[in-house]
Formats: structure tokens, C-alpha cells, sequence
């Protein structure tokens, strides 16, 4: 993982905002991004938006609970939230690229509005013989469970004017 670095915006103008998901499973709330983004049912999380297809790569914003087992015991440090989050941006590289995806680091970073930690990675990846590559976001957050909630921001190169959307979606996600 990088030492601690700002999660940075990325070029271009970013989506309207036209209000907030509230996942009362996941006890988090984010920003509600207008046009393309629909609001649209995923597996594996209890609220999401995408654009276009369910294809991976995927350009979608999420949000659930930690994926897989409960941490052993109740995340409280930094450096405990870091670790789950790197564990959780695994289970996204298994369950929505394609196999042999690789993940360079771009951010590091604590969460501004509560407990948790924010990791930032650009995923490089082989469709159809050609090199690809997806900007990706993952925030891992204290609700006061044994498992955070996590909120996951994806977006392929082939909607590279949509980069904008991640870091504002990052910065506007609380806990409830």
C-alpha cells in the first residue's frame, strides 16, 4: 500500500448531484449523481448506480457491508481500517474485473467525516486482447458494527469524462 496520499481529483467536469442514497443496510449515505448515472440494483451490495451495462468492467458506485467474514475483532485503528480496506479492494479486483487485473495505489488516505480509510487505485487489464484500465475508489467506514460499510467507485477508460464523479462521490459519503 502507498504511505498516506490525498485522494486527488481527477480531470473533467463531475456529474450533477441530484441528492443522497441513504443505505440504511450499510448505515452509510453518498451523493446521488444525476444523468448517465441510473440508480440500479448490483449483487453483492444494498444500493448502487452504474452506467451502462453490468459488464465488467463495470462503471458503477456501490455500497454494502464488508464483503466475506467478520473482521475477528472490531476495527479501530488506522492501521486496522487500512488492512480491511486493501483486503476489500482484493475481493473487488476477484469479483469485478477481469482475471489478471493489476492494481497500482494512487491514494491512501483517513476518512475526513469519520473512523475509517479511503484507498485510491487505477486497475489495468486485458478485454478482448486490448490493454484497459479502470480509476477505482474504495471507503471502508465505522458504523458501529462489527462490520464497516463500504462504499466502491468504479469507471473504465471508455468513460474516462466520468473520472470526475470519484472523488467528490469518496469525500460525500458519512456514516448514519
Amino acid at each position: 500500500l502507498p504511505p498516506a496520499t490525498n485522494l486527488r481529483a481527477l480531470p473533467g467536469t463531475p456529474s450533477p448531484v441530484l441528492g443522497a442514497v441513504t443505505d440504511s443496510r450499510a448505515a452509510i449515505t453518498y451523493a446521488k449523481l444525476g444523468k448517465p448515472w441510473q440508480t440500479a440494483d448490483i449483487p453483492s451490495f444494498s444500493a448502487g448506480q452504474r452506467v451502462g451495462t453490468a459488464r465488467q468492467p463495470g462503471t458503477m458506485v456501490v455500497s454494502g457491508l464488508l464483503p466475506g467474514a467478520s473482521p475477528q475483532a472490531d476495527l479501530k485503528t488506522d492501521a486496522e481500517f487500512r488492512k480491511a480496506a486493501a483486503g476489500a479492494v482484493k475481493w473487488t479486483i476477484a469479483n469485478h474485473y477481469p482475471a489478471g487485473a493489476k492494481v497500482t495505489w494512487t491514494a491512501s488516505q483517513k476518512t475526513a467525516r469519520s473512523k475509517g480509510w479511503t484507498l485510491g487505485y487505477r486497475v489495468t487489464y486485458t478485454v478482448k486482447g486490448k490493454r484497459q484500465t479502470s480509476q477505482a475508489a474504495l471507503t471502508l467506514l465505522d458504523i458501529g458494527r462489527r462490520k464497516p460499510a463500504m462504499l466502491f467507485v468504479t469507471v473504465p477508460d471508455t468513460r474516462k469524462e466520468l473520472w470526475a464523479d470519484i472523488a467528490p462521490l469518496v469525500a460525500s459519503a458519512r456514516a448514519l
